[in-house]
């Protein structure tokens, strides 16, 4: 009966030893993963605090732009507009030169058939 106890003392010593150490490494590996957690979200909430200046800045600087580019196109439709109402103007003033000159061919035909009447 003493060899069973031997063996068992034999067997059982190194598998408790090594259900013991698996325990307590997995238990570490768990507060090392929780550290390094939290370390990251600390990285990350001062990279945030660091940047949220230069963020703010870029916005600022990018609504300025879209602002400057909003005007510079109202000023282009308002260009446009002004350059479609100038050709309308000289399309007016064309059509009266075209009836001018049609009018002045006509009188001119008058002019040569009273030059023959008189002659």
């Amino acid at each position: 009966m003493e060899w069973i106890i031997a063996v068992l003392t034999i067997v059982f010593t190194p598998i408790l030893t090594l259900i013991g150490i698996v325990i307590t490494e997995k238990y570490k590996f768990r507060s090392k993963k929780m550290e390094i957690d939290l370390s990251k979200n600390e990285a990350i909430q001062h990279c945030q605090q660091q940047h949220s200046s230069d963020i703010s800045a870029v916005r600022k600087e990018f609504n300025d732009r879209l602002d400057i580019l909003s005007q510079k196109l109202d000023d282009i439709k308002y260009k446009q507009q002004e350059t479609a109402l100038q050709v309308k103007d000289l399309q007016a003033d064309v059509q009266k030169h075209n009836n001018l000159v049609e009018r002045t061919y006509e009188l001119e035909k008058q002019v040569g058939i009273l030059r023959e009447r008189i002659s």
